[in-house]
């Protein structure tokens, strides 16, 4: 009979404790087991991508932004690289005739392509660690529609 009372009093304790205890969202669940830093939030084609495989990292060295995106409802994901990076407050217009025109590139399973890259539009450093992002995109293989990409992104980690 003791260990009975003994398993009851187990059993209420650990039926408190879980009730005590607060939820987490999966995005929760996920950033505490990659610990990743800086955020994301990028619409293309009616898809929003604000949640993160890896921190969204600047290169100082190569002075470019690099991160792992996906969309939580869907299997796209996709790796995002633009640089060489404007100066604080300083626009880059994407100019495919231009040398030395900031790039942005895309690969993964994002929209069904394999990559993209941009081939108009601009990204502005809006401050030290945050840039706003407003491309068209086009993918490699010349087979897909054009897609509209924009949205921000803040640095969390700096190289």
């Amino acid at each position: 009979m003791k260990n009975f009372k003994l398993l009851i009093v187990l059993f209420l304790g650990l039926s408190i404790s879980f009730v005590s205890c607060t939820k987490k969202t999966e995005q929760e669940v996920l950033d505490d087991i990659l610990n990743v830093k800086g955020s994301v939030s990028i619409t293309a084609a009616g898809n929003t991508y604000d949640k993160l495989f890896t921190s969204v990292v600047f290169s100082v060295e190569e002075q470019m932004v690099t991160f792992w995106a996906y969309e939580l409802d869907s299997d796209d994901s996709f790796l995002m690289s633009f640089g060489e990076v404007p100066a604080v407050g300083e626009t880059k217009v994407i100019d495919m005739d231009d040398e030395d025109s900031i790039a942005l590139i895309i690969t993964g399973s994002f929209m069904g392509s394999g990559g993209y890259y941009a081939t108009s539009g601009s990204i502005k450093r809006v401050s030290t660690d945050k840039y706003e992002v407003d491309v068209v995109l086009a993918d490699y293989m010349g087979t897909a529609t054009d897609i509209a990409l924009s949205g921000t992104v803040t640095v969390g980690v700096n190289q």
